[in-house]
């Protein structure tokens, strides 16, 4: 174990190098802050009901509303996890839990209206991260989404899914989520962030298909972050409607930087999910003309 961890050290040493140096060369400082009111209004809690574990309405993850009864969602939180001589993500089988979204509330567990969940369709590529100790295997965790219908249409505001790649390196997103979880403030907040070079998400293991994103300590965006919609204003333009274009899905791990500096957060990137995302809407829709 000591070799190994001398063997690993120089890996890991370089690679936070590397971010840090970059951190420092964006064009501004991450700040946190309210969610802005429009995006936020597509922005649901998810969370689920296991009455045989005594959990009621208990936060999971962050989604994004996309259609009146279609959820984007992370895939690690909606569904079952792969035991690697470690715990499973959650101390509740997936199959106890009764998932529903919380629409229209910026506030964790109050207010809004609550539509149950019907059925969750995971990309079927998607597989539960390793999570074991050492290098990050690359592409572990990769194809980190879902999509969640529920079982009623709902009257509320939708985003818009970004379809074409249009990120570059140090291009300012913004990332949304409940900093913390249920520990937190409960109040839904926003992340002025950037894109990060490739690089240095490679060092935590980021896989096709995926981007990754800056992070700072002081902001924490990892509880209560996971399925965050990563928001991008088309052309740098912000008159005009932001669209989706990424979900939070975990932290680069093994970076000596990460206590200080926060670990960069690696994103599922749906311009490369487009087709998953479009085909399983419109498979159910057909479906429901078949059977109706």
């Amino acid at each position: 174990m000591l070799l190994k961890k001398i063997v690993l050290s120089p890996y890991y040493a370089a690679a936070s190098r590397r971010h840090v140096k970059t951190l420092r060369s964006l064009p501004f400082c991450p700040s946190a802050g309210e969610a802005d009111e429009t995006a936020a209004q597509t922005v649901v809690a998810i969370e689920y009901n296991a009455p045989e574990h005594d959990r009621e309405n208990f936060f999971t993850a962050v989604g994004t509303l996309i259609a009146p009864d279609w959820v984007l969602a992370c895939a690690h939180a909606v569904t079952a996890t792969i035991d690697r001589e470690v715990m499973r993500l959650g101390d509740i089988p997936t199959a106890d839990k009764e998932f529903h979204v919380r629409v229209g509330s910026r506030v964790l567990g109050q207010g809004g209206a609550i539509s149950p969940v019907d059925s969750i369709v995971p990309h079927p590529a998607f597989a539960s991260p390793n999570r074991l100790k050492g290098r990050p295997k690359r592409g572990d965790g990769a194809h980190d989404v879902a999509l969640l219908r529920l079982r009623e249409p709902v009257a509320h505001p939708v985003a818009t899914v970004a379809t074409e790649p249009m990120l570059d390196e140090f291009d300012p997103v913004s990332v949304m989520g409940w900093t913390r979880g249920p520990e937190g403030t409960g109040r839904l907040s926003n992340v002025d962030t950037a894109v990060l070079p490739l690089k240095i998400g490679l060092s935590g293991g980021l896989g096709l298909g995926e981007m990754c994103i800056a992070n700072t300590g002081g902001n924490d965006m990892d509880q209560g972050f996971s399925g965050g919609p990563v928001w991008v204003c088309p052309q740098g333009d912000a008159d005009r409607e932001p669209l989706v274009i990424g979900l939070v899905s975990r932290g680069c791990v093994g970076l000596f930087s990460a206590k200080k500096h926060g670990a960069p957060v690696v994103a599922t990137d749906l311009t490369r999910h487009a087709d998953f995302i479009t085909g399983t809407i419109e498979a159910h829709r057909q479906q429901t003309q078949e059977l109706s």
